[in-house]
């Protein structure tokens, strides 16, 4: 399970969601289960399965990553600042 960081979190309102496609700039994607919580007095959300996807996509656990979400197509695209 990953949460989302504060910052990311608290500028999108994910309620309504259950599920989220998240993709690679290579185009590997993944289908993931996603809930809200409430940690240390904010609205949090998570993706059951990231772990999973960092695995068969190739990524470093552990990375750096900038994250970027398009809201019609519900997809969450993960760039390599580094590359």
């Amino acid at each position: 399970m990953q949460r989302f960081p504060k910052a990311f979190a608290t500028n999108m309102d994910l309620s309504v969601l259950d599920e989220m496609t998240v993709q690679t700039e290579e185009g590997f994607s993944m289908t993931l289960d996603m809930w809200e919580e409430i940690a240390h007095g904010w609205i949090s959300y998570a993706l059951r399965g990231w772990e999973n996807f960092m695995l068969q996509a190739g990524l470093e656990n552990g990375g750096q990553f900038m994250l970027r979400y398009h809201r019609n197509l519900n997809r969450l695209l993960i760039a390599n600042p580094n590359v």
